[in-house]
C-alpha cells in the first residue's frame, strides 16, 4: 500500500472500515486475500468468491462449460445489418453461449424490443448511466 496515494489509501481503508461494519454485506476473506481484491467485486452483486471466476483455482472449482456474453454498446443501431446486430447473432449460434447482456451506452435513446435480432438464446439490455 505504500505505493498508493492518500487519496487510495484512504479509500481502501475505508472499504474495509465499511465492510467490518455493515457485516450483512462484507466480502469473504477470499475477497480480499486474493488478487484482484476485495475492490474489485462488489458486495451487490455477491459475497460469495464461487460467483467470480477469478478464485476458481484456489476455491479448486472449474469453469462453467457455458459463458455469458456481455456486449458495450456506444454506437446506435442503425439497421439489421449494423455490427451490434452481427456480433449478437454470431455470437448467440456458438452451441457454448448461455445468455447475452448488452449494456446500452449510447448518446441515443435504447431501441425498442422488436429493433434487436431474434437470438436462440436470451437477449438482455440494459440502459447504462448517463452523465
Amino acid at each position: 500500500m505504500s505505493f498508493l496515494s492518500r487519496q487510495a489509501k484512504f479509500s481502501v481503508r475505508n472499504k474495509i472500515l465499511q465492510d467490518r461494519v455493515e457485516s450483512h454485506v462484507t466480502r469473504n476473506h477470499l475477497l480480499w486475500n486474493f488478487l484482484p481484491g476485495g475492490l474489485f467485486t462488489l458486495p451487490q452483486f455477491s459475497t460469495d468468491p464461487v460467483q467470480f471466476p477469478f478464485y476458481y483455482a484456489i476455491l479448486g472449482r472449474s469453469p462453467s462449460q457455458q459463458f455469458t456474453a456481455v456486449i458495450h454498446t456506444v454506437t446506435p443501431l442503425q439497421s439489421q445489418i449494423s455490427p451490434v446486430v452481427k456480433l449478437i447473432i454470431a455470437v448467440a449460434k456458438s452451441k457454448f453461449c448461455a445468455q447475452i447482456v448488452v449494456l446500452w451506452n449510447c448518446d441515443k435513446p435504447l431501441p425498442p424490443q422488436n429493433k434487436w435480432p431474434s437470438t436462440s438464446v436470451p437477449l438482455t439490455v440494459i440502459e447504462g448511466q448517463t452523465k
